[in-house]
């Protein structure tokens, strides 16, 4: 996570909004063109490029509709290039099976995580309207910031969609997504400047700076890698954090869960010692 110890210094950053200010192209690729995947040709040169030859230094894809994504290989700072929304998972998100009868149901609830996912909010610095989600997420604390003030187009969507009957008997309402992206001043960073290039880079540095299931967790062994605190059925003081051990997805962005799990893992591996 960018918020973190990662070796990658205010000068990198400073390197990388630069060249996103002079770049010709303004895509998601264009401040990293320095780096060795782009320098050498093993990253796509653009988002959305149709050169299959280009395309498939990264991705394997053998039908005829490209995967037409720019990527970026960087060790501890891919995060600069993400949007910074963090919503939480619902409830529900975690008992698929149970209440839908569809994938599996995670080895632990909601409850369980809930105290971590309030000090993940505190770690990267959310920004949101904790009023706005009663019903649907409970929470034991506020966000760390309010949210990010609505915009013009904000605001007609909200007034467009007031007076719309309930879909399949849930009502339509316009919620301030929860962003890891500063609403004010927080932990030595500024508030957000409204510069909109969140996707690449943050010039400000107000944004906290996604494959999942590949190390999935889980109560049974011969179906899942981990338990639910994050150690390794199979390998003796083997811990395993981040998203490869979520067991299903989510509608949500996943790097929020990713932290709270993190913060999780650490609690319980730090009682283990």
């Amino acid at each position: 996570m960018d918020v973190g110890d990662n070796g990658l210094d205010e000068g990198q950053q400073a390197a990388f909004v630069d060249a996103y200010q002079v770049s010709a192209s303004k895509n998601v690729p264009s401040p990293y063109a320095s780096l060795p995947n782009n320098r050498l040709g093993h990253g796509a040169s653009s988002g959305g490029t149709g050169d299959p030859v280009a395309m498939n230094r990264y991705y394997v894809e053998t039908g005829p509709d490209l995967y037409k994504s720019g990527y970026q290989r960087m060790v501890g700072g891919s995060t600069w290039a993400w949007r910074g929304n963090t919503p939480r998972f619902l409830p529900n998100d975690f008992r698929l099976k149970t209440q839908y009868g569809v994938a599996v149901d995670w080895p632990l609830t909601y409850d369980q995580l809930e105290s971590h996912y309030a000090a993940a909010e505190v770690e990267l610095g959310v920004s949101g309207n904790g009023d706005q989600w009663t019903g649907l997420t409970l929470r034991s604390s506020d966000f760390p910031m309010p949210g990010i003030a609505a915009g013009y187009g904000d605001e007609l969507v909200r007034t467009a969609l007031k007076d719309i009957a309930p879909i399949d008997g849930t009502p339509v309402t316009v919620l301030t997504t929860p962003q890891a992206r500063n609403s004010q001043g927080y932990q030595g960073r500024s508030a957000c400047q409204g510069n909109s290039s969140c996707i690449p880079i943050c010039p400000s540095g107000a944004k906290a700076g996604h494959p999942v299931g590949t190390m999935r967790m889980g109560t049974d062994r011969s179906t899942s890698v981990v338990d639910a605190n994050g150690p390794s059925h199979a390998h003796p003081n083997l811990w395993i954090v981040g998203n490869a051990v979520f067991p299903t997805g989510s509608t949500a962005n996943p790097t929020l869960t990713c932290a709270a799990l993190s913060l999780r893992t650490a609690d319980a591996l730090a009682a283990a010692l």
